[in-house]
């Protein structure tokens, strides 16, 4: 496993022991298909080149951010079926949307920060490809999930 998030692990659990039972039962592989991290419910998958270019207090937001999907319930059959009939690209959105307020809620009196600026795709009506700086989808709508 990667230094730095056995380094990130610890401090999750360390802030909150709660979470451990999504770690625990996490097989943590290293994943270049991937662009940044994400979780299947059963690993986390990381990008070693993602990871490398973050703080352990970003990397520790980013592996939260993955549990918290997890606890949502996002990898499963379950968002499968509410997502039917809807724009996918809509729906990985408001996913994310509250997945990160979620995220920074639950964060917001630690070190951990996600890396990047928030970027409202409801406000923009699109994501931003075309920028090379690093974002991640929020809207204040999110904390009335």
């Amino acid at each position: 496993m990667n230094d730095k998030i056995e380094k990130a692990l610890s401090k999750i659990i360390f802030y909150f022991p709660s979470l451990s039972y999504i770690i625990f039962g996490w097989e943590i592989e290293e994943n270049n298909n991937i662009p940044t991290m994400a979780t299947n419910y059963k690993k986390l998958l990381y990008n070693p080149l993602f990871i490398n270019s973050l703080s352990i207090p970003e990397i520790s937001a980013v592996i939260i951010h993955e549990i918290i999907h997890c606890v949502f319930l996002h990898p499963t059959e379950i968002t499968n079926i509410q997502a039917q009939d809807k724009n996918p690209q809509k729906w990985n959105w408001a996913l994310e949307i509250v997945t990160n307020a979620a995220t920074l809620d639950l964060i917001k009196d630690t070190e951990f920060k996600l890396p990047g600026k928030p970027f409202s795709p409801i406000k923009a009506n699109k994501f931003p490809i075309e920028s090379s700086e690093a974002c991640y989808i929020y809207d204040e709508a999110g904390h009335n999930h």
